[in-house]
C-alpha cells in the first residue's frame, strides 16, 4: 500500500474520531444546559447526535439557539486547550522581530575553561 494512501487513510480516520466526539460533547453539553438530559422522550442511545438533530432545526427558539451555541463552545474547549499545549510544548509562533533586533545568539563555548577568546587585534 503506498505511504500516501496510508496518511490520507489515518487522517481520515483521525478526522472522523474527532467529529464523533465533539459531536458527542456538544450533545451532551446541550442535553444538560437545556435541561433535556432526562426528559424520558429522549433515548438513551439517541443522545450522542442530539445537537446535530436541534441545530438541522435551528430557529424555533431563542433559547434553543442559545444552548446550541454554547454547547459549540464547551465541546470546542478541551480541543482548543490541546491545540495550546501542544503549540506551547512546541516552542510556539515564532515571528519575526517587529523592534529590529536580533534574538541572541548562543555562543560556541560550554562554559569549562574551552571558549575561544579574542586577541586584541581582534577587539
Amino acid at each position: 500500500m503506498p505511504r500516501w494512501l496510508v496518511i490520507a487513510c489515518s487522517a481520515v480516520l483521525w478526522v472522523s474520531i474527532l467529529a464523533a466526539l465533539w459531536v458527542t460533547l456538544a450533545s451532551a453539553a446541550f442535553l444538560y444546559l437545556s435541561g433535556l438530559w432526562s426528559d424520558p422522550h429522549t433515548a438513551p442511545l439517541a443522545r450522542p447526535w442530539q445537537w446535530l438533530v436541534y441545530a438541522r432545526l435551528l430557529g424555533r427558539s431563542y433559547s434553543e439557539v442559545v444552548y446550541l451555541v454554547a454547547a459549540a463552545a464547551l465541546a470546542t474547549m478541551p480541543f482548543a486547550l490541546y491545540v495550546r499545549w501542544m503549540f506551547t510544548r512546541l516552542g510556539g509562533l515564532r515571528l519575526p522581530s517587529l523592534t529590529g533586533k536580533t534574538p541572541l545568539v548562543r555562543g560556541t563555548s560550554d562554559n569549562h575553561g574551552q571558549a575561544d577568546y579574542m586577541s586584541p587585534a581582534e577587539m
